[in-house]
């Protein structure tokens, strides 16, 4: 019986190292061909899979259902460079094949740009699918308007407590204009005349509705066009992941470009996780980037950063934790400096006025 256990586990330990292996090696590139072409382009006749006088395919053919067809799957990743590819070795190797790819092995794997737009459009409809959806998205809509009401009602209360303040300052210079009078210029120093707190209270509330008007510009963002509001995201992201991970062990010195590269990829991958996730579970999230739960999200991301950078695990989690503090930091400024743009835009010369 302990010889069968022992049998187990060394079989369960040998397919454990040939996992390991084979995440550690590259996809496989497909040899060249040997077979003589004539260029349909330029008419040159050569050897191999491109023509080396204007660099066309030899693929290329004149067209038919079967080279149609076959383009047509190119645009949807099912070509030479398949998605299906790439999302398989980013589920199973997702930090190696990241590196690969910004070591130049990128041939095999489809372009992350389309990768993540076709994977996010494909999450989206997904969630406009499933049942109990639509309620969810009647909820957000319900809690847009709210949310508009309620900046709209701000601003009445604000206009409404400016009016009470001057309304409740003239009445009482009416009733007993002497006392007034001296209340006055005994206290000019330190309190404000009515007009001077109306004038603050108009102030407030413009800063306040500059504030969630920005916010409001930002979330039609993020329901009008998921993608950007993704890459926004990562561009951020990639700040703070460059201030601690530009250095690594496995990657030597990145590139900014480099690193938001490679977060691009990272969001390729939880938006297949989520896709997986909404399938399975029929819960959709539409309040969230993803429809995954925060702490998988994290525990995707440390496994990430670590078959990337190769730091151990004590590393990766502090650099990663110091990572999105520095990404929020520069996320709120951003939201500050957004703020402040609206409130120059729009209220600056109607108060100078």
């Amino acid at each position: 019986m302990a010889s069968k256990i022992r049998s187990i586990f060394q079989s369960i330990n040998s397919k454990l190292k040939q996992f390991r292996r084979w995440q550690l090696t590259p996809a496989p590139v497909k040899p060249m061909s040997n077979h003589r072409h004539i260029c349909l382009n330029c008419s040159h006749k050569y050897t191999g899979d491109f023509c080396p006088r204007c660099g066309q395919p030899a693929s290329v053919k004149r067209l038919n259902a079967k080279t149609t067809t076959q383009g047509a799957l190119d645009v949807w990743g099912m070509g030479s460079r398949s998605m299906p590819r790439a999302i398989f070795h980013l589920l199973f190797r997702p930090g190696y094949m990241i590196a690969d790819y910004l070591h130049g092995h990128r041939q095999p794997y489809f372009p992350p740009f389309k990768m993540l737009f076709i994977l996010t459009a494909t999450a989206m409809l997904i969630a406009h699918v499933l049942p109990g959806t639509v309620s969810a998205i009647k909820g957000d809509s319900n809690a847009q308007v709210s949310s508009t009401d309620s900046v709209a009602s701000v601003q009445a209360d604000t206009t409404m407590l400016s009016g009470a303040i001057v309304s409740h300052e003239i009445t009482k210079a009416a009733i007993n204009p002497d006392s007034t009078s001296s209340s006055r210029t005994k206290d000019a120093d330190e309190d404000l005349s009515a007009e001077e707190q109306a004038e603050l209270n108009k102030v407030k509330g413009a800063v306040f509705n500059s504030v969630a008007g920005f916010s409001t510009f930002v979330d039609n963002i993020d329901k009008t066009n998921k993608p950007l509001s993704l890459l926004i995201t990562q561009f951020f992201l990639t700040i703070g992941m460059y201030c601690f991970f530009r250095k690594s062990p496995r990657m030597g010195r990145l590139a900014f470009t480099e690193q938001f590269f490679g977060q691009v990829l990272m969001t390729s991958q939880l938006q297949v996780l989520s896709i997986l996730y909404m399938l399975m579970t029929l819960q959709v999230r539409t309040d969230e980037d993803f429809a995954l739960p925060s702490i998988i999200i994290v525990i995707v991301a440390l496994i990430d950063f670590k078959q990337l950078y190769g730091f151990n695990w004590w590393k990766t989690i502090k650099k990663g934790a110091l990572a999105m503090v520095v990404s929020f930091v520069f996320q709120v400024a951003f939201y500050l400096l957004g703020s402040g743009i609206y409130f120059v835009v729009k209220y600056a010369f109607q108060l100078e006025s």
